[in-house]
């Protein structure tokens, strides 16, 4: 059978799917968080994905709390958070991909979400303007990014925003938790969020990407010493980590961010 009879085959069996479950997704248990895709990516995640940012997500965020997603894909942690901070809530979830945000949006709309979660096009960066946005070439990879690697196999100008202007545009009057998974930009998106991270002392889940970065541990540096200038403390698996620690790691890792009690 050749490639694009497989395609079809496969599209057929997606769209027989979305009939059999009258536009309704399908069901999956992730993370311990009932949520439903569309038929084509309902097997994307592994059930026990992400655990940590998962619970997280839980112990940071409640009802009326506002919520920035930035690296959205496919709506995971966007309803995620849109369940846990309700319909008094506010979630805005930032994905540039055009096929990625698609499905984000219909994801969404599958989980009664759209009330609550607002999703964006704009890539989050350290300035609000227009870059040159990556892509690997793969459908709804969660690989994309502003920082091109040996993995991008193309680009697309989109627009950017700093999560400063973002906040004073959409006036918002607090912002209690940011989720920054932004393969490699990392340090530009916390550049461009000074304000708020100081204003509002929001927690935040920082995934980092060293394999992105030109000099590995001169960024990782430099990405230690910012947070530590906003006055955050920095978790790894919910253990305190020092800059030795932190700035040696090779591997894309996770930590959580809290504001310091003093």
């Amino acid at each position: 059978m050749t490639a694009p009879l497989i395609s079809t085959c496969k599209m057929l069996a997606y769209k027989t799917l979305d009939i059999l479950m009258a536009g309704r997704g399908i069901p999956r248990k992730i993370g311990g968080e009932n949520i439903r895709f569309p038929a084509q990516w309902s097997r994307y995640y592994e059930s026990n994905y992400e655990p940590i940012t998962f619970n997280f997500l839980r112990e940071n965020l409640a009802k009326g709390d506002t919520y920035l997603d930035c690296g959205g894909h496919i709506g995971l942690f966007a309803v995620v958070g849109a369940k846990l901070v309700g319909e008094s809530g506010r979630v805005f979830t930032f994905e540039p991909t055009l096929l990625s945000r698609s499905v984000l949006i219909k994801t969404v709309k599958l989980n009664n979400c759209q009330n609550i979660v607002d999703v964006r096009p704009e890539a989050v960066s350290r300035t609000t303007g227009t870059a040159i946005f990556f892509d690997t070439g793969s459908d709804v990879s969660n690989a994309n990014s502003l920082i091109k690697t040996g993995n991008h196999k193309g680009g697309l100008e989109v627009e950017t925003i700093s999560l400063d202007d973002f906040a004073e545009i959409q006036q918002l009057s607090r912002i209690n938790c940011i989720k920054i998974d932004v393969e490699g930009s990392e340090l530009n998106t916390l550049l461009g969020a000074e304000k708020i991270i100081r204003k509002y002392r929001p927690t935040i889940s920082l995934g980092l990407h060293p394999f992105a970065y030109d000099i590995e541990i001169d960024k990782l540096t430099d990405i230690w010493e910012l947070l530590r200038s906003y006055n955050l403390s920095v978790k790894f698996k919910n253990k305190s980590t020092d800059k030795d620690w932190f700035i040696n790691q090779t591997e894309i890792f996770d930590v959580q961010c809290f504001p310091d009690k003093s």
